[in-house]
């Protein structure tokens, strides 16, 4: 059990009996440097007018299962 006391010092029991111990340094972090991700492609970008996605789904699912 750890035990914080009102003065602040803190006392871990073990079968209700103070344990030694002291009390280490937390691990300092290195600042986590944000990299700014650029567009794959400008907003703007539209497909070709040949491009699959301008077909009909029709047509799409015929040309996918034809070999």
């Amino acid at each position: 059990t750890v035990c914080e006391w009102e003065e602040g010092r803190v006392e871990i029991r073990y079968q209700g009996k103070a344990r030694a111990h002291r009390e280490i340094a937390p691990p300092q972090m290195e600042p986590v440097k944000m990299r700014v991700n650029e567009p794959r492609r400008p907003q703007h970008w539209k497909p070709a007018a040949d491009h699959p996605w301008r077909r009909p789904a029709m047509l799409r699912a015929t040309a996918s299962a034809t070999p």
